[in-house]
């Protein structure tokens, strides 16, 4: 089977959410596969991150922190901005072509001779089919640990069949309602099915619903709470100002101050700080920007610390060097991937200004749920000429019904679907001036 079929095949099987009976959610149907597959998922060690916002970026970093480290990692994230391949990763390469349609066909034919004999009700959904060739191919490739993300929720998650060395839950708020729930102690019930009784869980203070889910579960499992608490650094309008521009050395503790210390590059910003990391002061650098990132970074230190006591080779110069090599595309490039939830847009009122002190262009998109797109400049001088505006659209449906208007009058982007995936399209409608590449 060629890669292109393969991919064909894997989309034949609808969106990871589309048309899906409740009873698909059943963590039995993804045992009974990958018990026919010899369970790649106990052959290697992992790591499994939970919660609504962070997930992917909290996977990407410690994934860094273990592969500088000398540890071979495998690392499973979604969605996917361009290939379905970019999901699948062993130290940072994605997996090939050729690879991916191998693994494809033999879970493929699997699935149907389970489905065949009896032994599942249905073919495996689209996300648990890739999530058994993600278990196959990290299996086969012998890596030293992988770094899991969960794709919906958590207790019935495709990914929760492993027994992980470490549960990271990321802040929890309303998302995939239809699903989780329509509270946020609903959402934590499910997030926090990822703890394993006697195991190992790093989080940090969120939401009060969130907090009492999580500490009740940790209780009533056994489990040992990791607070990440230490690695957030203290932002306040009075702190040194941590987000800066890159520059084409790193500078030492004692330059963090010094700006004049700092060569510009045309590598966009960074955020930059001290901290003190397995009795170590460290500089944090990291390409990841904006104030929520700090406690995504925060939980991959803790994380990474864990991992260090549990006899991986993990030292402060190591997270130092992977949290500097991270890459983690589509995070406040010039058109930042849309928000899925209502706390995500949530950050976007600091984020941006934080851009425009530095003299960045940021114009922005944030999407709630299904039904609704905002593109807002950063309120700060560099960028009062960019139009603010949003749209409303039928859920499911490209139809515009309403255009809010800011000071200037937007472009007219006519059919929304048609217009928004395309960048040369943005480009030609909306002059943007490109830090980095669109996604």
């Amino acid at each position: 089977m060629s890669y292109e079929t393969a991919v064909a095949r894997m989309y034949t099987l609808g969106h990871e959410l589309a048309h899906m009976p409740s009873q698909k959610f059943d963590l039995a149907h993804m045992r009974v596969l990958l018990g026919a597959l010899n369970h790649p998922e106990r052959r290697f060690p992992s790591v499994l991150i939970a919660g609504t916002n962070g997930k992917g970026s909290t996977a990407a970093t410690l994934a860094s922190i273990l592969r500088v480290s000398g540890v071979k990692t495998g690392l499973y994230t979604s969605p996917h901005l361009v290939r379905i391949n970019e999901r699948i990763r062993i130290d940072s390469a994605e997996i090939g072509d050729d690879d991916f349609a191998l693994l494809h066909d033999v879970v493929e034919r699997t699935a149907e001779r389970l489905v065949e004999e009896g032994d599942l009700p249905w073919h495996p959904s689209f996300f648990e089919m890739l999530t058994a060739i993600a278990f196959e191919c990290f299996a086969q490739n012998k890596v030293e640990i992988a770094v899991l993300e969960v794709g919906m929720g958590g207790r019935l998650d495709a990914t929760n069949v492993v027994e992980p060395r470490v549960s990271v839950i990321t802040d929890i708020s309303l998302d995939h309602q239809k699903f989780l729930g329509n509270t946020v102690t609903e959402i934590a019930h499910e997030k926090a099915g990822i703890i394993r009784r006697d195991g190992v869980v790093v989080t940090l203070p969120q939401q009060p619903q969130a907090n009492d889910v999580i500490g009740n579960a940790i209780l009533d499992l056994n489990a040992r709470a990791v607070s990440a608490v230490p690695y957030v650094p203290a932002v306040s309008p009075g702190s040194v100002p941590y987000l800066m521009p890159n520059i084409e050395k790193p500078l030492t503790p004692e330059d963090v101050e010094d700006k004049e210390k700092s060569k510009v590059t045309p590598g966009g910003l960074i955020s930059r700080y001290p901290l003190h990391v397995m009795g170590t002061q460290i500089l944090v650098e990291t390409p990841l920007v904006g104030r929520h990132q700090l406690r995504n970074l925060a939980l991959s230190i803790a994380a990474a610390e864990e991992l260090g006591r549990q006899g991986f080779p993990i030292l402060p110069k190591t997270i130092e060097r992977g949290i500097r090599e991270t890459r983690w595309p589509g995070r406040f490039q010039v058109i930042p991937p849309g928000s899925t939830n209502p706390s995500t847009s949530s950050m976007w009122p600091t984020t941006p200004q934080e851009h425009g002190r530095c003299g960045q262009p940021c114009p922005l998109a944030t999407m709630a749920g299904r039904s609704r797109l905002s593109l807002a400049p950063c309120a700060t001088r560099p960028l009062a000429r960019w139009p603010r505006f949003s749209f409303r659209w039928r859920s499911g449906s490209s139809s515009r019904e309403r255009i809010t208007r800011g000071p200037r009058r937007p472009p007219k982007f006519g059919k929304l679907r048609s217009v928004l995936p395309t960048t040369s399209r943005i480009q030609a409608m909306w002059p943007l001036r490109s830090t980095g590449r669109i996604v």
